[in-house]
């Protein structure tokens, strides 16, 4: 996403963040919906410092406000993972996603889950795990994902394609390039037939594939597909 785009998010959740604040009587779970707000903008233009700063900030605050297991909870500590993963601080990225999974987990125990919630906190944790090489678990989450969103949504959703197109990046990764070939069509199918071709998912999805081929010297095959 651009610059552009993100310094011009950035004023109004300033300005709406002032104004809540100078209320004498706050909404306090409105203020900290700007402020999260915010350090997502702060965070989207490498901003790391103030964003995960903000971040921490928002997370001890909803915890105090809602309690250690609500959706509001869960959301900050994928945010703050996120931020400290682009931050350069992998381990404890790893440990707050690993945080924010165990408390979709837990809501989702109770009945209170989100599907979309829990598969994004996945994601990331399996993220943060290829950045260290720890395929196994990251393959095992990048799976569970998978299946969750058939589950939710059947076989030919983009939300499908989505994991198909990260598991087919592990499987890359991990050497399995036939796998990967696999998982990357999967996507490029479902995607094409939903989103249409001219989307930038399925331009993604298309550079992905390409990519492969062209890694694998199957070069006629990949002009096609990239033309």
């Amino acid at each position: 996403v651009s610059r552009c785009r993100y310094d011009q998010a950035l004023d109004p959740p300033g300005r709406a963040a002032a104004a809540h604040a100078a209320d004498p009587r706050p909404d306090e779970a409105g203020l900290l919906d700007v402020l999260s707000e915010r350090a997502w903008c702060e965070h989207h233009l490498g901003e790391y410092p103030s964003a995960e700063a903000l971040c921490r900030d928002v997370l001890t605050r909803r915890r105090a406000l809602f309690g250690a297991v609500h959706p509001s909870v869960a959301w900050s500590q994928f945010r703050l993972a996120d931020v400290l993963r682009h931050a350069g601080a992998p381990e404890e990225a790893e440990e707050t996603a690993r945080a924010a999974l165990t408390t979709w987990d837990a809501l989702a125990a109770r009945g209170d889950g989100d599907d979309y919630g829990r598969a994004a906190a996945r994601n990331l944790l399996a993220s943060a795990l290829e950045d260290r090489g720890a395929y196994d678990e990251a393959g095992e989450l990048r799976r569970a994902s998978l299946d969750a969103m058939v589950a939710a949504h059947g076989e030919d959703h983009p939300d499908v394609a989505a994991s198909l197109v990260n598991l087919g990046n592990l499987l890359k990764l991990r050497g399995d390039r036939r796998g990967a070939g696999e998982s990357y069509r999967r996507a490029l199918g479902i995607l094409r037939d939903r989103v249409g071709p001219k989307s930038p998912d399925t331009a993604l999805a298309l550079n992905n594939l390409g990519a492969l081929y062209v890694g694998d010297r199957r070069l006629e095959e990949a002009e096609a597909l990239l033309r």
